[in-house]
């Protein structure tokens, strides 16, 4: 089974995460255990090892996260038109999505010593606040990149995690209307088989 990136997103660093990695800055190298190194150097590519910092471990799996997110909100129109097929139930507006075709600019090779400019930042959290405009979730971002802390880093994560959850409780609802329209269709004859077959 593969694994979404969605499924790895980070919402619960601490400050001690962040206190962490300050002790192994100062601390240095050579006086490191082996340990505190091994962490270190995992740290780079495993963000459970080392939470307290922000690198392109952490830009690639937002903006793969982002990337999936958008991927099911474009397909989730046909999703929901061919179940209406499959029950016999017509085209609606009530069954529509709430929001009109849209595309992300994301990148998801980034360097973990690369830093970020200005305008890549812009763009990595204004799509999630995009993301967030098009089905109603529970959830806030940061207003910036700028000074980003740790709380602000699980609120970009958070943040995408409830509009991964209310995309898919969106289809989940729509479908469970579609059902009842299809048996409100049904109740409103009445079922007899004969001769020519089953009527109502």
């Amino acid at each position: 089974m593969i694994q979404l990136i969605i499924d790895t997103l980070i919402t619960d660093r601490s400050q001690a995460d962040v206190d962490y990695l300050r002790m192994l800055f100062a601390l240095g190298w050579d006086a490191m255990s082996e340990t505190q190194r091994q962490q270190y150097t995992d740290g780079y590519n495993d963000p459970a090892a080392i939470r307290g910092g922000y690198n392109g471990t952490d830009l690639n799996r937002v903006e793969g996260a982002a990337q999936e997110i958008e991927a099911y909100l474009a397909a989730l129109p046909g999703v929901l038109a061919a179940y209406l097929e499959s029950i016999g139930v017509a085209p609606d507006t009530v069954f529509d999505v709430p929001y009109q075709p849209f595309s992300l600019v994301t990148r998801t090779n980034w360097d973990r010593n690369e830093t970020p400019n200005a305008a890549d930042l812009a763009r990595y959290l204004g799509n999630v606040v995009t993301l967030l405009s098009k089905i109603p979730a529970n959830a806030n971002s940061p207003e910036s990149m700028e000074r980003l802390d740790w709380q602000g880093a699980n609120d970009i994560e958070r943040a995408l995690l409830a509009e991964w959850k209310a995309a898919n409780d969106f289809e989940a609802d729509t479908k469970d209307r579609a059902r009842k329209t299809a048996a409100a269709f049904r109740h409103c004859g009445t079922f007899y088989s004969g001769m020519e077959g089953l009527r109502i």
